[in-house]
């Protein structure tokens, strides 16, 4: 059931962001951008053979998955629009890198 993988991610972002938000902690961020990773990380891992076993290429492969870099590019925009205290751009950036995404995820 793929859905639990994403929605526990999910949850724990968002849980994360709105704690980072409140309270103004940069480690809730991180750890809110950490979750983002993880679901592209699983999203690419769904995607592969079931016969892969994990080493260092298999790594690499899951770090250059599009999903995984178009993650890796919405976290790294997010953190420049929130530090440059934009945060009408955050809210677009984020809702279309969110459908990016989305879009990517089996």
């Amino acid at each position: 059931m793929r859905e639990a993988g994403y929605a526990q991610n999910g949850i724990a972002a968002i849980a994360y962001a709105a704690r980072a938000w409140l309270d103004g902690q940069p480690h809730d961020a991180a750890w809110a951008a950490k979750q983002v990773y993880e679901a592209a990380d699983f999203a690419a891992q769904t995607q592969m053979d079931d016969g892969d076993v994990f080493s260092p290429e298999v790594e690499d492969a899951l770090r250059s998955a599009p999903v995984v870099q178009t993650a890796l590019g919405a976290i790294t925009a997010d953190l420049d629009s929130a530090e440059r205290g934009r945060l009408a751009e955050l809210q677009t950036n984020a809702c279309d890198a969110a459908s990016a995404f989305a879009a990517l995820c089996p």
